[in-house]
């Protein structure tokens, strides 16, 4: 998928500088994508110190940071960051079923949280809308990011505090948002999935690609407008899943048992023999753990 030129900015956006950094590298190119896309200047980086040599150049105007990087990086580049500059804003990048570590990072200094696992097209209004009113606080000039218009010093600190609890309050609402669109599928009283649902085009479209793992007890449910054949294919999904066809009643119309990941251009595609409104895609080895099989009842909660 190709990006926009990051050398010729097309949108307003472009005057705020967004700095990227996380060991996963398809994640990043997704981002990445996804904020050019809306005409933002944006650099990734894979390694917490290569983004600290930058910072020291050249400022951002905010950071998104994964915590969750091997032999602690995450959090050093953090404490990094805020010894370079202890008001340059940090969110955290979390994935899927991580949520419990928000509490902790904002005692770290993190100013706001993200969830992976959400569409990047959902978080779209609230994620605009934090580095908008970053730039304004901050003072941003617009040719020049991170220098500081002129103001009085009481000012700029009043304007922070201000910033950082509408941080706070915007995360812990997506936060909230994100745990109100997950639901149970249960087969039977003992057996039940927490599920994260996928309702719309871009949440349908997006999935569980990129994810690296699936919490135990975990899943993610589709939800179609109708009952129809729906095709589905495991490019850039790097879990073996089973995947599990429902009909509007509930009732399994069609099963897919241990799909693998697939690196081909064009992976196959798995489809339903009979219409279904519903797909549920689980960890592999869910169907015959609980011997789900074909004419089972599955009841959304």
């Amino acid at each position: 998928m190709p990006n926009k030129p990051m050398n010729q900015p097309q949108d307003p956006n472009s005057d705020f500088y967004i700095m990227i950094v996380d060991d996963e590298k398809d994640f990043l190119d997704s981002i990445r994508y996804w904020f050019t896309s809306q005409g933002y200047r944006v650099e990734v980086f894979m390694s917490g110190a290569e983004a600290i040599e930058m910072i020291k150049t050249k400022k951002p105007g905010i950071v998104f940071l994964n915590l969750q990087m091997p032999q602690q990086e995450g959090i050093a580049t953090l404490k990094a960051i805020k010894e370079v500059d202890d008001r340059l804003p940090v969110v955290m990048l979390s994935a899927f079923g991580e949520e419990d570590m928000s509490v902790d990072a904002y005692k770290l200094g993190v100013n706001g949280f993200f969830d992976k696992s959400s569409n990047f097209y959902k978080a779209e209004h609230l994620i605009n809308t934090l580095v908008r009113v970053i730039a304004r606080r901050h003072g941003t000039s617009p040719h020049a990011p991170g220098i500081q218009t002129p103001a009085s010093k009481p000012s700029r600190r009043r304007l922070l505090w201000v910033l950082i609890g509408f941080l706070v309050v915007c995360s812990l609402v997506l936060f909230v948002a994100q745990r109100v669109d997950r639901r149970q599928v249960c087969f039977g009283r003992d057996v039940c999935l927490r599920v994260e649902v996928a309702d719309t085009d871009a949440q349908r479209q997006k999935g569980l690609m990129y994810r690296r793992s699936l919490p135990k007890g975990h899943g993610m449910l589709f939800i179609f407008p109708q009952e129809g054949v729906w095709g589905f294919w495991m490019k850039n999904t790097r879990i073996p899943l089973d995947i599990i066809w429902m009909d509007s009643s509930g009732r399994v119309v069609g099963i897919a048992r241990n799909a693998q990941p697939s690196d081909l251009d064009q992976p196959p595609v798995l489809k339903n023999d009979r219409p279904a409104k519903y797909v549920l895609e689980a960890n592999a080895g869910f169907v015959d753990r609980h011997e789900i099989a074909v004419g089972a009842s599955a009841e959304i909660r």
